[in-house]
């Protein structure tokens, strides 16, 4: 009865914790897609702008849309702050730019402005996105119901003196490639299944580089 109720208690657990984790990766990759896009959007609105003032947003654009990759490649916190150091100064290139354009001409200005506005608000919510995960009580909770179930099985294996190796074997197995699989889904950057910035990469392409 015991060993029951705890795997059915893990199995809970499991259920919950990947889901949750598997939402938030497609969730991050949403969030790709949508910044790939407005950055695409802002780069084409920036023709509606005189020159010189079209240049240099187009460059700033490009220039935020590479350290964005390369912000994609920083695993190290110290290297991640760098680049968000970088980035911060292209989204102030970009809105300087964006509001000199306007100010020659006006009636551009809710063509040009909110996809920029848009690009610098989707950067602190693919952060906050980047930082969310299971809270570590929650996992400690699953390891120790995966321990304890799978001694409640080994004890229930010993009291009925008949040890079934090859069930008992792929049943740990799948714990713990489960276990690992919501890890790996809720740290995109450090496992094997990471998020892909091939719309972003698409994007820069698209803007000539």
């Amino acid at each position: 009865t015991v060993q029951g109720a705890v795997l059915a208690l893990l199995g809970l657990l499991l259920g919950f914790s990947f889901a949750g984790a598997a939402g938030r990766y497609v969730e991050r990759q949403d969030l790709i897609v949508r910044e790939a896009n407005a950055v695409g959007t802002a780069y084409l609105r920036a023709d509606l702008l005189e020159e010189p003032t079209a240049t240099a947003l187009r460059s700033a654009l490009r220039q935020y849309t590479m350290d964005r990759l390369e912000l994609f490649a920083q695993i190290r916190p110290e290297g991640q702050r760098a680049v968000m150091t970088k980035l911060q100064e292209a989204q102030r290139e970009m809105w300087a730019a964006g509001v000199r354009g306007v100010e020659k001409r006006p009636g551009v200005m809710m063509a040009v402005l909110p996809p920029l506005n848009e690009v610098i608000d989707l950067l602190s919510t693919r952060q906050a996105a980047h930082r969310r995960h299971l809270p570590g009580l929650v996992m400690g909770l699953l390891i120790g119901c995966a321990a304890a179930g799978c001694m409640a099985i080994g004890f229930g294996c010993g009291l009925n003196r008949e040890r079934h190796t090859l069930i008992t074997t792929v049943l740990t197995l799948l714990l713990a490639t489960t276990l690992w699989t919501t890890l790996d889904l809720d740290y995109p950057r450090r496992g094997l299944v990471k998020v892909d910035a091939t719309p972003l990469r698409e994007a820069l392409e698209g803007m000539g580089e």
